[in-house]
This record gives structure tokens, C-alpha cells and sequence, in this order.
């Protein structure tokens, strides 16, 4: 990761008590079109700066769910990992 210890794997934000994360189109795209029953979410997301945030943040917080932010749309996601 490119970021330093302190802010890696931080929200960028709440919404409605969820944390959300400023997400990158193609990422949401991915995300509401969904993925086949029973692949990986680390085949179908990639690994890339943004997704290792997201992984830091939910390797700590099991059992807080996310939203990811496009613009004015939010797309809620239970658990990625």
C-alpha cells in the first residue's frame, strides 16, 4: 500500500451510520451486476489500491458492513472477505 499506517483502511465517510468508501466505476459497476454463485470476491474485485483498503477495514471490523459511493449512488456490501 501506498498509504501511510494511520490512514490505511479508514472510510472515507458515514452514511446512515455505515461506513462508505469512494469507489472507482468500473469497481461499482462490478458490484451491481454481481458475481456467480460461489467465486471468489478476490477473483472478481482484483487487487489494486482501493480493494486493499477495503480489506484492511473489514479484516478489523468483521462485522460492520460497507457502502461504496459513486457519485450519488451507494451500493450496500455485507462482506466482501
Amino acid at each position: 500500500m501506498n498509504e501511510d499506517s494511520t490512514t490505511a483502511g479508514l472510510p472515507d465517510g458515514t452514511f446512515a451510520g455505515k461506513p462508505y468508501f469512494n469507489c472507482p466505476k468500473p469497481i461499482f459497476a462490478k458490484c451491481v451486476k454481481g458475481r456467480k454463485k460461489f467465486q471468489r470476491w478476490k477473483s472478481f474485485m482484483g487487487e489494486d489500491d482501493f480493494m486493499n483498503k477495503v480489506r484492511a477495514y473489514q479484516n478489523k471490523n468483521r462485522k460492520t458492513d460497507v457502502l461504496f459511493r459513486n457519485g450519488n449512488e451507494f451500493m450496500h456490501v455485507r462482506k466482501l472477505f
